[in-house]
């Protein structure tokens, strides 16, 4: 369905993306993570034909960028960043008016409406000028757009930036919906959407994939700093001392005192030390309130993979 192969993107000198290459199958809903400047905007404009690489190639259901890029929009819906409206029409007349853009007959353009109003839950503003909607309306209409032509692929470009947590677990349902008959690209720096809507991630870092798998699949692979949460009656100082005294290897820090007379810290180690930890308290006779181990989660997996 679609095929990179060392796609590269350069702007006055500086690398946006390098060497690309991955494969999405028909069916796939794929998340791209990344954090701000990692390429992800950079991929999804080459995929559309909006912005031409500076080398490599993109294969989209058989045609090449370079060569089909017109053939190659008939066959993708592309929801951008920003969001083009024209906030003075109503819905039903923006829909129209993308119709008309693409060229659509006009004997399928009112029916084809009419579904993708269905599908995107818009009956009630229909004939509500879009300016006047809410930024979850807003955000249906313009996925609404591109699925006038009944595209075969959708590429979504930060589809819920913007959307309060009701807003963006409808639109996400949304999105699981259409992946059911449809091939998803979903561009996102929202860890728990990607996590709850995607069967596949490709994480970007510094215009390279650092990571490329199904959720599950990387926090059980990668290979991450163990995270200990724990609370004691000691100050940071005397804590620290006694741990490098110990041979307890990490990072301790203070995240708060609690009104008891607690300190909350959290220890980074690359091993589990709970139990020389434990043993330690018991020794010293120090009150140890919680003593946690933070699982490893997509979110830790990030942060990880792009930390500088």
């Amino acid at each position: 369905m679609i095929t990179v192969s060392q796609l590269t993107k350069r702007y006055n000198g500086i690398t946006a993306i390098e060497n690309l290459s991955f494969t999405v199958s028909k069916g796939e809903i794929v998340g791209f993570l990344g954090p701000n400047g990692a390429g992800k905007t950079t991929t999804m404009k080459i995929l559309t034909c909006a912005i031409p690489p500076s080398s490599g190639e993109s294969i989209l259901n058989e045609f090449s960028i370079h060569t089909h890029s017109l053939e190659i929009r008939k066959h993708i819906g592309f929801l951008p960043e920003d969001n083009p409206l024209y906030f003075e029409m109503t819905v039903w007349e923006y829909m129209d008016f993308a119709a008309n853009l693409r060229r659509m007959r006009r004997n399928l353009i009112s029916k084809r409406i009419q579904d993708v109003v269905e599908i995107c839950a818009l009956q009630e503003v229909t004939t509500r000028p879009i300016g006047e909607l809410s930024k979850g309306f807003q955000q249906r209409v313009g996925l609404a757009q591109s699925l006038l032509h009944e595209p075969e692929i959708l590429i979504l470009d930060e589809p819920t930036n913007g959307l309060d947590p009701s807003q963006m677990i409808d639109f996400r349902n949304l999105i699981k919906e259409l992946g059911k008959k449809r091939t998803i690209v979903l561009c996102s720096h929202i860890l728990s959407e990607v996590a709850a809507t995607c069967s596949r991630v490709i994480i970007l870092n510094k215009g390279k994939i650092a990571a490329d798998g199904a959720p599950q699949e990387l926090v059980s692979k990668t290979k991450t700093d163990k995270m200990i949460t724990l609370e004691l009656n000691q100050p940071l100082e005397t804590v620290s001392k006694a741990f490098m005294q110990a041979g307890i290897q990490g990072e301790l820090r203070l995240l708060f005192k609690t009104e008891e007379g607690f300190n909350r810290f959290t220890f980074r180690s690359s091993m589990d030390e709970r139990e020389k930890i434990y043993s330690l308290s018991f020794q010293l006779q120090w009150r140890l309130k919680e003593l946690s181990l933070e699982e490893n989660s997509l979110e830790s997996i990030f942060m990880e993979l792009t930390k500088e």
